[in-house]
């Protein structure tokens, strides 16, 4: 008999061992793959904004796209959908960004800009000194903030990368220095992560942006 009982408790022991070890192996599983998430996730907002980033390489020759790293985790604000002013978004048209599937457009200027006409030109001016970027929902007509900043940040871009997540790209400024940062918005769950720029750039990126609006300037 107590040698049946040794024998139940060695078999328990090993099993308790072998569950051990499956739950080890599994969550490096599980660490493993997170990881490789972060990783491709990094590759891809390195090669994300190329334009831009020959840009500010012309500005700054030490820029490199290899330094943004993962930064931390954010979620998007809480502030309520509001109706679509077709009015105020007018002179803005040209400029929405579209998801693939055209469902929804972001909207990166008409908080940011005034437009103005001037000796029969229609312009756009720095309404400042804020900054904020909206996603459109165009079926149900309703507008949502998904980014604010204040004087010391500026959005220079942004892209869609799913029909539910995009890239919005910018920097914390710094007298006549900037820090870079990549903002991932995913608008199914809310999240955002944050990719930032490790180090300081010398640039003026007034040039970049009139390009994309033709401003003039």
């Amino acid at each position: 008999m107590k040698k049946l009982r040794g024998l139940l408790f060695c078999c328990c022991l090993l099993a308790a061992c072998n569950n051990a070890e499956n739950a080890i192996t599994n969550a490096s599983k599980e660490d493993t793959a997170e990881e490789e998430v972060v990783d491709n996730e990094l590759a891809a907002v390195k090669q994300s904004f190329p334009q831009l980033f020959q840009y500010l390489r012309k500005q700054d020759s030490t820029f490199s796209e290899d330094s943004f790293l993962l930064a931390g985790e954010n979620k998007v604000e809480t502030v309520p959908p509001a109706p679509i002013d077709s009015a105020k978004l007018k002179p803005f048209q040209k400029y929405l960004i579209y998801n693939s599937d055209s469902s929804l457009a972001l909207d990166l200027y008409s908080y940011n800009y005034i437009a103005t006409t001037r000796n029969g030109q229609n312009r756009l001016e720095e309404a400042g000194p804020d900054t904020e970027a909206a996603v459109l929902d165009l079926k149900k007509g309703t507008r949502r903030r998904v980014f604010f900043g204040g004087p010391a940040h500026t959005l220079w871009d942004a892209k869609w990368t799913k029909p539910n997540e995009l890239l919005l790209v910018g920097a914390e400024s710094h007298e006549d220095k900037v820090i870079p940062t990549i903002w991932q918005v995913n608008l199914q769950d809310t999240s955002m992560q944050v990719f930032a720029y490790q180090g300081e750039v010398r640039a003026d990126m007034s040039g970049y942006t009139a390009q994309k609006l033709n401003m003039g300037f």
